[in-house]
C-alpha cells in the first residue's frame, strides 16, 4: 500500500501513522475496511466510518473499477493525486474543470463533466470537491462504471443521498464532509484493493 510518500522519512512517517489506525480500527479485512483505514488516515477522523457507504456491494464496485476504460475527474489536484493509481490501472484522466465551459446553466466544472460522461462510455467517476460534477454521474449514469463522490460543502450531502438510488457502483460518504483528500484516498484504496485482492 502506497500512501503518496516519495521519501525514506515520509516513508517512516506514513507507516507509523498507519499503523495507528489500525491498533484503532482493526486489520482490514474487507473492500470497506480498506476505505475506512485509509479515508481515517487521510483525514484523522474516525468517525468516517459511520458515515461511508459503498453500494451496491463491494463485488459490485470492484468490477465497475475493473471495466473503466477512462477516468473523470472534477479538478486537477484529484487527478494529481490519483496518478500512480492510473499508471497502475492504464488508464488516463479527464478533468472536468478543464473540460467545461462557462455557462449560465451550470459550473465549469459541471458543464465539463457532462461534457465527458455524455462522449465517453465506462468512465471511473471521482469527485472531491464539486457537487455540480457529482450530479451528472445521475444524468448519465449508463455511461459510468462506477462512482467515488466525496464532494464537499453546500449542495453536497443532496447529490450523495440522491446518487445512492442511481443504480451505478458507488463510494461516498453521508456528510457535507469531502474535498480532495477524501477523494484521493478512497480511489487509491479501491485500486489498491482491487489490484492485490
Amino acid at each position: 500500500m502506497t500512501l503518496g510518500e516519495r521519501t525514506e522519512r515520509g516513508r517512516r512517517i506514513a507507516e507509523r501513522s498507519l499503523d495507528r489506525w489500525i491498533e484503532r480500527l482493526g486489520e482490514p479485512e474487507g473492500l470497506e475496511d480498506h476505505l475506512a483505514l485509509r479515508l481515517a488516515h487521510a483525514t484523522w477522523d474516525p468517525f468516517i466510518t459511520e458515515t461511508l457507504r459503498v453500494v451496491p456491494s463491494e463485488g459490485e464496485v470492484v468490477r465497475g473499477l475493473k471495466r473503466a476504460e477512462l477516468v473523470a475527474v472534477d479538478v486537477e489536484m484529484v487527478r494529481a493525486g490519483i496518478r500512480r493509481s492510473l499508471k497502475r490501472l492504464g488508464l488516463d484522466a479527464l478533468v472536468a474543470s478543464r473540460e467545461g465551459r462557462s455557462s449560465a446553466r451550470d459550473t465549469v466544472t459541471g458543464d465539463g463533466m457532462r461534457r465527458i460522461l455524455s462522449e465517453h462510455e465506462r468512465v471511473a467517476v471521482v469527485v472531491g470537491n464539486a457537487p455540480t460534477a457529482a450530479e451528472k454521474v445521475g444524468e448519465y449514469r449508463e455511461s459510468v462504471s462506477v462512482a467515488l463522490l466525496m464532494p464537499v460543502g453546500l449542495g453536497s450531502l443532496e447529490v450523495k443521498f440522491a446518487a445512492l438510488d442511481w443504480g451505478v457502483p458507488l463510494i461516498t460518504n453521508l456528510s457535507m464532509r469531502g474535498g480532495t483528500p477524501m477523494a484521493v484516498a478512497a480511489f487509491n484504496a479501491l485500486v489498491d484493493y482491487a489490484l492485490e485482492s
